[in-house]
């Protein structure tokens, strides 16, 4: 089997094949007339190299996701890691206390992917990671390592290509992992501004432990969290949540974007008549959920919602228990939503229990992704199989991508943006050029030759000459020999369109360049 994330060529000698009478073919002598790229993943049943690329990375893990908890095949889906259970592979004998080093990769072991840690406690052993899995793969496991145990790597920042906001870049408008002191501000992960700010009497004892780490406590009388829902799509998304009821026989909102009784949109659990979750907007109960929830255990709910072609789904522990095709008009969407509160007729219905992971997206989520999210977050240790620590094995030789800017398969990258490609060790400039084409035609949009690049260290900066164009996808070929390390070892090159393809952003951007770069390289 083939390694992945890497770059083929094929020769033939020219005396390996005649014609009928003789006639010898010349053969293929060079790196360019065959060459191909294999996928990154990490899955599937092909062989995984075993690239390790920088000493400064004394020590990693393997981890395993298990096949038979994806439900489908999934792209750019963040996966949960309960850090407890890295506890036995002596993870925490050697990460730093601010887990600052902490990097995932795929499965070749190079190729670094968006990660996010909330939260890490190496005294008890514990903390929250999240990371960006370009690929699940529903028919074999999926291969992904954790990197730690290095003294001197930099934190990554929430902007960065492989900071936090990358975990969170699908469709999401708002994450609240509920980790944070409830009495001050509840932190969104994703790239806005829209965190949430405590109303009521709700202090830092409401802290406490959640399904996914930390959760909130909601006192059911004045308790919720207020945040903006500026660049919120009412028309179509998902709504997920995890929560804990202290009392099963009242009505308790969950989620709410409120103006008036005829102009609504909730989730929220109906204890006082049918013991159910529900999704509401106006005075129409779009939604009721199948399955009643009379208990006090944690509990996955999901609505997704499609104003636009009134589709809707009610979801329960991963489980479809609702739908509905009946044509409802979309609420007008508000600045504000709160967290734990319904409001009825001027009447408010806080939440009474606990509330963890709000995660609130602007696409529909597929039932194979919610059944998925809920097997990740349910039982974590069962979702995937942590191997042992290994230590450091070196560099092979020969310079391989550790990460790009914007990931491949990246969307609403800014379009006066330039790319980057950082690799293992320090490169220069070889002969060749960096080409970006349309996905749609395959058409060449600009050929940009190596020499007018930037070349710092082990990253290569692109500026194409002119913006991109919104809403289109792109991918970028490098040729053969174009980049090459300091002993003159060629870079193979991008040859297709899955090695690295992005879409851009809808609107117009000042972004000029990434704001930090991790180059985990020599």
């Amino acid at each position: 089997d083939f390694a992945n994330s890497t770059g083929y060529y094929v020769n033939i000698a020219a005396t390996n094949f005649d014609d009928v009478v003789s006639n010898s073919y010349a053969g293929i002598t060079d790196k360019t007339t065959w060459n191909f790229t294999t996928v990154a993943g990490g899955g599937g049943g092909g062989a995984v190299s075993n690239g390790w690329t920088n000493s400064a990375w004394n020590s990693r893990l393997k981890l395993t996701v298990d096949n038979t908890k994806v439900n489908g095949d999934l792209t750019d889906f963040p996966v949960y890691i309960d850090l407890s259970d890295l506890s036995s592979a002596n993870f925490f004998g050697n990460v730093r206390s601010d887990g600052g080093e902490i990097r995932i990769t795929q499965g070749d072991g190079l190729t670094l992917l968006p990660t996010e840690l909330v939260s890490i406690d190496t005294t008890n052993n514990q903390g929250e990671l999240w990371f960006k899995a370009p690929f699940l793969d529903a028919s074999a496991d999926t291969i992904f390592y954790i990197y730690y145990n290095n003294a001197n790597a930099t934190t990554l920042n929430a902007d960065d290509p492989n900071g936090k906001y990358g975990v969170w870049s699908n469709g999401y408008v708002a994450v609240y992992h509920m980790n944070d002191d409830p009495s001050a501000t509840t932190a969104n992960s994703v790239s806005n501004d829209l965190h949430g700010t405590a109303s009521g009497s709700m202090t830092s004892a409401d802290k406490v432990a959640g399904q996914v780490g930390n959760g909130s406590d909601m006192d059911g009388t004045d308790d919720y969290i207020n945040a903006s829902s500026t660049g919120f799509s009412v028309n179509t998304g998902t709504i997920s949540f995890w929560a804990k009821l202290d009392v099963t026989t009242a009505d308790f909102g969950a989620w709410q974007m409120y103006t008036g009784d005829a102009d609504n949109f909730q989730v929220w659990y109906d204890g006082s008549t049918n013991d159910k979750y529900h999704c509401r907007s106006g005075s129409n109960a779009i939604i009721d959920a199948a399955s009643a929830t009379s208990d006090t255990n944690w509990h996955h709910v999901s609505c997704d919602y499609n104003f636009t072609s009134d589709n809707y789904y009610m979801y329960l522990d991963g489980s479809s228990t609702g739908s509905s095709t009946t044509a409802y008009s979309a609420p007008t969407l508000v600045s504000t939503w709160d967290i734990g509160r319904r409001t009825d007729s001027a009447t408010q219905y806080e939440f009474d229990g606990k509330l963890d992971e709000i995660h609130i997206a602007s696409k529909v989520r597929s039932s194979d992704w919610i059944n998925t999210e809920y097997n990740n977050q349910n039982s974590a240790s069962t979702f995937y199989t942590v191997g042992s620590t290994v230590e450091g094995v070196g560099d092979d030789g020969l310079p391989k991508v550790l990460s790009t800017y914007p990931n491949h398969r990246q969307d609403r990258f800014p379009l006066a943006a330039n790319f980057t490609i950082t690799f293992n060790e320090n490169v220069q400039a070889g002969s060749g050029n960096i080409t970006l084409k349309l996905i749609s035609d395959n058409s060449t949009v600009e050929a940009i030759a190596i020499g007018s690049c930037t070349i710092s260290g082990a990253t290569v900066t692109i500026n194409p000459s002119s913006n991109l164009t919104a809403n289109t996808e792109y991918y970028i070929e490098i040729d053969d020999g174009a980049i090459e390390d300091t002993g003159s070892n060629a870079f193979i090159g991008f040859r297709n369109t899955q090695s690295w393809r992005f879409t851009s952003e809808g609107g117009s951007s000042t972004i000029n360049s990434p704001a930090s770069i991790f180059i985990f390289g020599e």
